[in-house]
């Protein structure tokens, strides 16, 4: 159905008061609406339930980042993980994922954003055949005022010419590469005024912090998302002096400006079918919103306010909800026990509805504009069958929709930077845990060995003849740390009641062991520890 029929059967709805009455209106255009936000928010569910291992292995990553053993909850203090502790055995781990992943996320960052320059130029478009037109132009200009002095000086070879005719094309060709070459230094001028607004825009709204935020993600993840370009309200504000004399803030008019957000990972869902970003559908965004955070997203993005007082009145989710849990278990990484309450789960979606699904939302929405929407999008949507918006909902309500997407190309405003991109889907990128896994496994491996070998070679194992010796009344034959242990009576004949053996030592080898995982590191996250140190003396 194009856009322009379902809009005049939605005026026909308008104009048909009786004897359908408002109300009853009312709930059949939300009967009509409620599926296809229903469509939507199961959408979100599936992506949210497809991509368990991703957020699994990202788990374990954060876990090694932390110097948190795999599987488990132990520290790094070796403290939590009573087992392998009561045994005896060592639990300590020895973090190089940690410096070894900010280091390459300065390092990025370094290269990327440079301090000294700009990691972006504008310049305007050379246009060959303006240049031409401008040098060929000239090159004439000269050639006829040469002919024209050569005339001048009575060279026989050039009589038969115009001397007042070569001056006045010399003139014309001049005045023509003069036009050409003004063109040209006003494309330069206006493309240096626009490199300055640019530069300043991306100064106002942060960008290299915000840019160096989704670099430390595709480091500890392997994928850092930036969202924009967006457009965001500011406030101008000054002191101004009042007729009291006294000095008072004053709030002066919003004004839109470029801007760009730093998405987390563990919030966004593209297409679960896509392997990039250029074929990838569409693209759903969590938030998780309290109350206070709910009335002014409603406020700065123009939220249905029906909707929302409704989802005020209902509360938020009580506990935290499957497609959380992921998000808990990272608050324990840190020792937050306390779960994730008191927050709504609100989507928003990026991707295409039809039109008549588009129109269909716009009038639930209402408002006072919602006829003139609906009449200027069904006259400019006529020709296509669908178009990328941007819908907000929460708990099957409709909190917004625009059916303007803020890219002319319907390209999707989320960037996407994989450390090592994955094949076969978005989130597939590797970040630096994941690179050096198995080399921190044996380093850690190693140096708990190195730990328990170190502390039985200390001291010597201990034989007793409990028939010959008696420990001190209250005391037991356990010597701490060192072991004691009992002769059999049987093989005791003609010994010594006390014998020591000393445990061998394999400190050496052990060191071998943790060189050459460090070694391994160093190949497998191609950041070599002697390139660390030349950038840090650089820093300094």
């Amino acid at each position: 159905m194009a856009a322009t029929d379902f809009a005049a059967e939605i005026e026909q709805v308008f104009a048909e008061r009786d004897p359908v009455s408002p109300e009853q209106r009312e709930a059949q255009i939300l009967e009509q609406a409620q599926p296809i936000v229903e469509r939507l928010q199961r959408q979100a569910g599936d992506a949210c339930s497809l991509r368990g291992e991703i957020e699994r292995r990202w788990l374990d990553d954060l876990r090694q980042y932390a110097g948190v053993r795999a599987g488990s909850s132990t520290t790094k203090d070796g403290k939590t993980d009573e087992s392998d502790y009561e045994k005896g055995e060592s639990t300590l781990f020895v973090n190089i994922t940690r410096p070894k992943t900010n280091r390459t996320e300065g390092r990025l960052f370094d290269i990327l954003f440079p301090a000294d320059d700009k990691n972006w130029g504008i310049s305007a478009t050379p246009v060959p055949d303006l240049a031409f037109v401008a040098k060929r132009a000239m090159e004439e200009a000269e050639k006829a005022a040469g002919q024209a002095t050569q005339l001048q000086n009575g060279d026989v070879a050039m009589e038969g010419q115009d001397v007042d005719g070569l001056l006045q094309k010399a003139s014309d060709l001049g005045q023509q590469a003069a036009e050409a070459r003004k063109t040209i230094d006003a494309a330069d001028r206006a493309a240096e005024l626009m490199a300055e607004q640019i530069d300043d825009d991306l100064t106002q709204c942060r960008y290299p912090r915000k840019a160096r935020d989704a670099i430390g993600w595709a480091c500890k993840l392997g994928v850092g998302i930036l969202k924009g370009p967006l457009v965001k309200d500011y406030n101008r504000k000054g002191w101004q002096k009042d007729e009291g004399g006294k000095y008072a803030l004053q709030m002066g008019d919003e004004i839109g400006r470029p801007s760009v957000e730093c998405v987390k990972p563990h919030a966004f869902f593209p297409d679960p079918s896509a392997t990039s970003m250029e074929d990838c559908e569409y693209v759903y965004e969590r938030h998780l919103p309290s109350k206070q955070e709910l009335r002014q997203m409603a406020k700065k993005l123009k939220f249905n306010p029906i909707a929302v007082k409704q989802l005020l009145e209902d509360g938020p989710d009580k506990g935290t909800g499957g497609d959380l849990a992921h998000l808990v278990e990272i608050r324990s990484l840190t020792g937050e026990s306390t779960p994730i309450t008191n927050r709504y789960v609100l989507w928003e979606y990026h991707g295409p509805l039809m039109t008549d699904e588009i129109v269909t939302l716009i009038t639930a929405m209402g408002g006072k504009d919602v006829e003139e929407r609906v009449r200027k999008f069904s006259a400019e949507g006529e020709s296509v069958d669908s178009v990328n918006v941007i819908a907000y909902f929460c708990n099957g309500r409709l909190l917004k929709i625009s059916e303007y997407y803020p890219m002319d190309s319907q390209a999707l405003i989320y960037s996407v930077f994989s450390l090592e991109k994955g094949e076969a889907s978005v989130l597939g990128a590797i970040g630096v845990p994941r690179m050096m896994r198995d080399s921190q496994e044996a380093l850690n491996a190693a140096w708990r060995m190195m730990m328990d070998n170190s502390g039985l070679s200390t001291g010597p194992q201990v034989l007793i003849d409990m028939a010959a010796v008696q420990p001190v009344k209250g005391e037991d034959f356990r010597m701490r740390p060192r072991k004691t242990w009992l002769w059999d009576s049987a093989h005791s004949q003609g010994q010594p009641p006390f014998q020591a053996f000393n445990i061998l030592s394999n400190q050496e080898e052990l060191a071998g062991i943790i060189t050459l995982a460090m070694t391994f590191i160093d190949e497998e996250t191609a950041m070599p520890r002697v390139g660390l140190k030349e950038m840090d003396a650089a820093r300094k």
